[in-house]
């Protein structure tokens, strides 16, 4: 079981390992050492928990509550691919606009009613 710990700009997490506990630690400006990236766009910020759990398992999180910059950071990366992760309030303004940027793999919308997500799952193949 790991535990996670976040703040602005910093996310650190505790794993256990045979010899104890280690400390990893994420900051905005770490490199990306893998091929992919997942991009997490949300105007709230109360979903540390699963920022933390995708974070364990997923070397890269870039963590993004202003839907310009992430589109300017989405249409910026030429070298890897992304996963993109959105709300639904915010699908309907930013996919229209990233959609077909060729690094763009997949986009995973979360709702809390699928009827909503419907015409944008419909819409955009990715």
């Amino acid at each position: 079981m790991s535990a996670c710990a976040s703040s602005s700009s910093t996310h650190a997490t505790k794993k256990k390992t045979r010899r104890g506990s280690r400390k990893i630690s994420f900051t905005d400006d770490d490199p990306n050492y893998e091929n992919f990236s997942l991009v997490w766009l949300d105007e709230k910020r109360d979903h540390n928990e699963i920022q933390c759990q995708l974070r364990c398992i997923i070397n890269y999180l870039k963590l993004f509550h202003n839907i310009e910059q992430c589109i300017k950071y989405v249409l910026s990366v030429t070298s890897e691919k992304i996963f993109l992760i959105i709300s639904d309030t915010l699908s309907k303004i930013v996919i229209p606009r990233v959609h077909d940027h060729s690094q763009l793999e997949h986009i995973y919308i979360y709702c809390h009613r699928r009827m909503t997500c419907e015409s944008s799952i419909q819409i955009y193949a990715k």
